[in-house]
């Protein structure tokens, strides 16, 4: 019998960032914007929940931006969210 692998593991800034391809910094800076879902400071140290993928990895869960290009022309067409 197979071990089935968990739903969600929770990691820290340096593993979840290795995981994106982006600096721990940058991960920091997402999670006190709140833009991972459900990241969450316990003292000092961020815990990001990474949740399993189809193909079996495990990634972070990241709400979209408020700023940007696609955005700033969608708000001048009058459309609440792009379609792309």
């Amino acid at each position: 019998m197979t071990a089935r692998k968990p739903l969600r593991i929770i990691v820290g800034t340096r593993e979840a960032s290795a995981m994106l391809g982006v600096t721990e910094a940058r991960i920091k800076a997402l999670a006190a914007q709140r833009r991972i879902l459900g990241a969450r400071r316990k003292g000092r140290p961020w815990r990001i929940p990474c949740y399993l993928q189809p193909d079996g990895s495990y990634l972070p869960k990241l709400s979209p931006g408020e700023r940007g290009a696609e955005l700033k022309a969608a708000a001048k067409l009058g459309i609440a969210r792009p379609p792309f």
